[in-house]
């Protein structure tokens, strides 16, 4: 992925990078993954982080507290079988990782709208 691939995600899921680096490939750290980096993007919920493995493209996410989010909670339920951890999921090309990070935008704007609910309360 280079920037411009990156840029081009985040802005069809409405996300607004506030900053973005570049980072080493965090799956493969043999001089042919050199030319294959990763990428760190600050947004308002917290840090993403994405890159390509072999076949699929790892997204992971350090939300900002109080969020959490389950990387299942952006899948499809007929997505089950791919992987997906704690904070974070493999997506299989760009068109998953638009979705799901649309999905994530979706579920983190409800968390907020939730709590902000809660403090009016």
């Amino acid at each position: 992925m280079n920037k411009k691939q990156v840029e081009a995600v985040f802005t069809l899921c409405n996300i607004e990078i506030l900053s973005i680096y570049e980072i080493k490939n965090q799956y493969c750290g043999q001089s042919c993954c050199q030319d294959k980096p990763w990428w760190l993007v600050q947004t308002k919920y917290g840090m993403v982080t994405i890159g390509w493995r072999k076949r699929v493209i790892s997204i992971e996410w350090k939300l900002n507290d109080p969020l959490t989010l389950h990387g299942k909670e952006t899948q499809p339920k007929e997505d089950s079988w791919v992987t997906s951890w704690e904070n974070g999921v493999h997506a299989y090309g760009y068109a998953k990782v638009v979705e799901y990070m649309t999905n994530f935008r979706y579920r983190i704007n409800e968390q907020i709208r939730e709590q902000d609910e809660d403090k009016n309360r």
